[in-house]
């Protein structure tokens, strides 16, 4: 958790940031004034343009342009355009500087203050700084784990109201229940949200059904979180519905809301359905195994999420194209019909084709809604007779993921890792708890040419690359005794490792952990350690 001391100074860059960004302005306006003061002299005649008055000094050589040191001075200033004081404590008093800031600032386009222990009379506060600066370019605002209701979000929905920028909203691990979802589902008729997190709000049929009504006309959302809210039978023909309809959102988190068999198999029933689906991701359930027992095909039963998506928006695509097919080829049948029947026209004739045949796929592409059971099996049929043997082979998303190594991507292959031992001399580390410090100083007797070492001791082939982030780079090769080795260290001290992770964390600690591994080495003192000894 950041401390009251650095949200301070967070604070005052910010406040720093609005002052650079007005300086700028303000400097720009008057290179304008006396631009236009200008050319009203040369229109006139007359030379009179008092520059004082616009606090301009006379005697610049270039009007049209800034001198270079302040030029160079207001092009260093950069505006911040994202706050995060997520997880500072901030409260009441953090709370009220960020809602002064937000009156003046031009820039700032995310803002997260999430778990800050905010409430109402907060965010009434924060919201109408938000109404008063309608030039604020917010885009992405998170006020996740706090303690808001419905009324400190009846405040800040009344702000947002019609904004033009506001794309991201985070409600989620609040109180705000089936009001706040109301007021939220009203507000996404105004804005063009595309990513709204209502999850762990507990929420009923009340606020499930409001969202709902709104997501199904919705042309903008693309990303529903409804996670941790109970979504009983009714509450699930609700997102059953909204998801028949919905043509946009790609992004459906549904997890721990308690969901029945029933409610499992009503909002499947709402995917498969939606000839137009843009769904790409949903969690909460295997979609595979419910939309077997809707008809689908036997072999989605062991498909991932995604796989099945993806095959009910191929099959969709599929059948779109067989009945545009099939229209424009009745469609060509009844114009040869009617051209052998009357004996000419010829142009008139093919126009008449193409016009039925573009009617055709529009007619074809105006269906909105659910389709009837029968026609989603018999799509969903033909499309896996088409896959072939391959099936869900042919609609993984993701790239196999290639084996991750045991040793560490930051320390190169030929790395050796040093510790230091208590009397202060350096050696490499041990997993073994019976070597001590007189064995490695028997050790230290030997050749150096002798010594074991098991981190240098394995080198990299010429040919082993692997490829991550589209670039080639070397990748440790696994030892196997390393391995093993590692794991009985570990088999030995897991008990010890298991009671340090209940312990607090404490920021000392780590200020120790930086300075044992990142401190340098002093070798005077080893040496001075050693002559003292002999």
């Amino acid at each position: 958790m950041r401390s009251i001391a650095e949200f301070d100074v967070t604070m005052q860059m910010a406040h720093q940031d609005r002052e650079n960004r007005l300086a700028l302005e303000e400097e720009r306006r008057k290179r304008k004034e006396l631009k236009r003061a200008k050319g009203r002299s040369g229109v006139n005649g007359s030379n009179d343009v008092d520059l004082e008055s616009l606090g301009i000094d006379d005697d610049e050589e270039d009007e049209n342009e800034l001198p270079p040191d302040d030029l160079a001075r207001l092009q260093g200033f950069k505006c911040m355009e994202e706050l995060y004081l997520g997880g500072t404590n901030m409260e009441s008093t953090g709370c009220l500087s960020v809602s002064n800031m937000l009156l003046t600032n031009l820039s700032l386009r995310t803002i997260c203050l999430s778990d800050n222990g905010l409430n109402d009379q907060d965010l009434s506060l924060f919201s109408q700084s938000l109404s008063r600066n309608r030039e604020l370019p917010l885009e992405t605002l998170r006020l996740s784990f706090n303690k808001l209701t419905c009324v400190g979000v009846e405040t800040l929905m009344n702000a947002i109201w019609g904004s033009k920028s506001l794309r991201e909203i985070k409600l989620d691990n609040n109180q705000i229940r089936d009001r706040g979802a109301q007021l939220a589902a009203v507000v996404l008729t105004s804005v063009n949200l595309e990513v709204l997190d209502m999850g762990f709000n507990r929420l009923t049929i009340v606020g499930i059904k409001a969202l709902m009504k709104s997501l199904a006309e919705n042309r903008s959302l693309l990303t529903l979180t409804l996670s941790g809210n109970v979504l009983d039978t009714n509450a699930s023909k609700a997102v059953s519905y909204a998801l028949a309809y919905n043509k946009t959102i790609k992004k459906l988190y549904v997890d721990h809301c308690s969901l029945s068999y029933a409610a499992q198999r009503h909002i499947a029933a709402g995917i498969v359905s939606n000839s137009n689906l843009a769904l790409r991701v949903m969690s909460g359930f295997p979609l595979g195994a419910i939309s077997v027992t809707l008809g689908l095909p036997g072999a989605m039963e062991t498909w991932s999420n995604e796989q099945v998506l993806k095959f009910i928006r191929v099959m969709w695509d599929r059948h779109r194209h067989e009945k545009e097919v099939a229209m424009m080829s009745s469609s060509k049948t009844d114009s040869t019909h009617s051209m052998s029947t009357v004996g000419g026209g010829g142009a008139s004739t093919h126009n008449s084709v193409n016009s039925a045949a573009k009617s055709a796929s529009d007619k074809v592409e105006s269906k909105t809604g659910p389709s009837d059971p029968a026609t989603v099996v018999a799509a969903a049929k033909s499309a896996f007779e088409a896959l072939g043997d391959a099936g869900g082979a042919l609609l993984l998303t993701e790239e196999p993921q290639r084996s991750i190594p045991d040793s560490s991507p930051m320390v190169s292959s030929d790395a050796v890792m040093l510790e230091k031992t208590p009397s202060g001399t350096i050696r490499v580390p041990s997993l073994d708890e019976s070597d001590s410090e007189e064995s490695y100083q028997n050790q230290k007797q030997q050749p150096s040419s002798n010594i074991p070492l098991e981190a240098s001791s394995v080198h990299l082939s010429n040919g082993s690359l692997c490829t991550a982030n589209g670039k080639d780079c070397p990748e440790t090769p696994v030892d196997p005794a390393a391995k093993k080795r590692n794991m009985d260290w570990l088999r030995l001290h897991f008990r010890s490792l298991n009671e340090m992770i209940q312990l607090p964390y404490v920021h000392a600690d780590l200020l120790q952990l930086y300075r044992y591994f990142y401190s340098p080495v002093d070798n005077n003192a080893d040496c001075d350690e050693q002559g003292g000894s002999s």
